[in-house]
Order: C-alpha cells, then sequence, then structure tokens
C-alpha cells in the first residue's frame, strides 16, 4: 500500500495489477484503465476523458467518483464498487457500462449515477446497509437499458428520471 496518491494533468493513466493507497486522486485528459482491484482508505477521485474499471474500486472510509468527462465509463461485470462509509457518484458523458455491484454502508451512503445506463450484467444497487435518518438515497439521471437486471435495495428515497428498458428490455 502506498499513502495519498495524486496524479495531475497525465494523458493516460493504467494500473495493471491493482492499487492499494491511503486515497487517490486521478486528473487524465485522455484514459485511464483501472486493471486490478483498486482499494483506499480514504477517497478514490477519478476524472479522465473515458474510464475503464476492470477490478472492484473499494473505499473503506470514503467517496468514490469516478467522472468520464467526455467519454464512457466501464465498470467490468462481476465486479463491485463500493464504500464502507461514503457515496459512489459516476458520471459518463457519453454512457455508463454497468456490470458492477454498487453497495454503500455507514453514514452517508448515497449513490448518484449521471448518464445513459446499459447493463452488461446483472446488478445490485444497495444502501440499504446506511444508518443515518435522511441518506441512503440513490438518484439515476439517465436511461437505463440493457439485457440483464438491477436489482435495487434503497435504504432513502429512489429517482430514475429516464426510460427504463425503452431501448433494451431489462430481464
Amino acid at each position: 500500500a502506498v499513502g495519498d496518491t495524486t496524479v495531475v494533468s497525465a494523458a493516460n493513466v493504467t494500473t495493471t495489477a491493482g492499487l492499494t493507497a491511503a486515497s487517490l486522486t486521478v486528473d487524465a485528459t485522455l484514459t485511464t484503465t483501472l486493471g486490478g482491484d483498486t482499494r483506499a482508505n480514504g477517497d478514490i477521485d477519478i476524472v479522465s476523458g473515458v474510464i475503464t474499471a476492470l477490478g472492484d474500486v473499494l473505499s473503506q472510509g470514503g467517496d468514490i467518483t469516478l467522472e468520464a468527462d467526455t467519454g464512457a465509463l466501464t465498470l467490468a461485470a462481476g465486479t463491485d464498487v463500493a464504500t464502507l462509509d461514503g457515496s459512489i457518484d459516476l458520471f459518463g458523458e457519453t454512457g455508463i457500462s454497468l456490470g458492477a455491484n454498487l453497495g454503500t454502508d455507514g453514514n452517508a451512503g448515497t449513490v448518484t449515477i449521471d448518464g445513459d445506463i446499459t447493463l452488461t450484467d446483472n446488478v445490485s444497487i444497495d444502501t440499504s446497509p446506511v444508518d443515518v435518518a435522511g441518506a441512503g438515497d440513490v438518484t439515476v439521471t439517465g436511461e437505463i437499458d440493457g439485457p440483464f437486471g438491477m436489482t435495487m435495495n434503497v435504504e432513502g428515497d429512489l429517482s430514475i428520471s429516464g426510460d427504463v428498458g425503452s431501448a433494451i428490455a431489462l430481464s
């Protein structure tokens, strides 16, 4: 494990075997590829043109922000994006390929997904372990499509502003 890790003004960022850090901040103009599991004790904050996570993205005590600001966000099938004490914010300018399960726990526990979602596997979104009144919300601002199932176990409020299954029905 390494300490607080910050990558500033890189064109491309790639991890091949995973990364464990106290916290992780990445600002990449083109692509960020997380080849193995990415773990942090604190926040994970990645802003990049395109983001591909091929392994789990896990925080023990911070927020997770994955923002693909000019392209797609891809979270591989069979993986997890989870925090034990924070929120999850996902953004894909041209869409989100979602195969990962999303989960929050602890005090904040919100999940916000901004962008059209295409499911690439059966997925779950779970904020039910959140233990603070008024937390545990899930907000989706975009369409949800794909030939897979999506299960949501939401402690707080659920808001979906786009169509569900309009282009490709969920199973």
